[in-house]
């Protein structure tokens, strides 16, 4: 428990230091934070992505292999 409260001012500090702006060439200006939450987002999302092909993967092939199943034992 104590180990949770001290990751969690930790987090609370690193993030009060990301309300800062952050100007880009094209003229966008947003905070640290926005940035590094849609950084995470875009993270998720490939592994969500890749998870879903693996599952798919595995479903076809046990699919697959309880059809080939059903055919040699009949």
């Amino acid at each position: 428990m104590k180990l949770q409260i001290n990751y969690l001012r930790n987090l609370d500090q690193k993030l009060g230091n990301c309300n800062k702006l952050i100007d880009f060439k094209n003229g966008l200006r947003i905070s640290q934070i926005s940035l590094i939450i849609h950084k995470m987002a875009i993270i998720i999302k490939r592994v969500a992505y890749i998870l879903n092909y693996v599952r798919d993967k595995i479903l076809k092939k046990n699919k697959d292999a309880i059809a080939n199943y059903q055919i040699s034992s009949s």
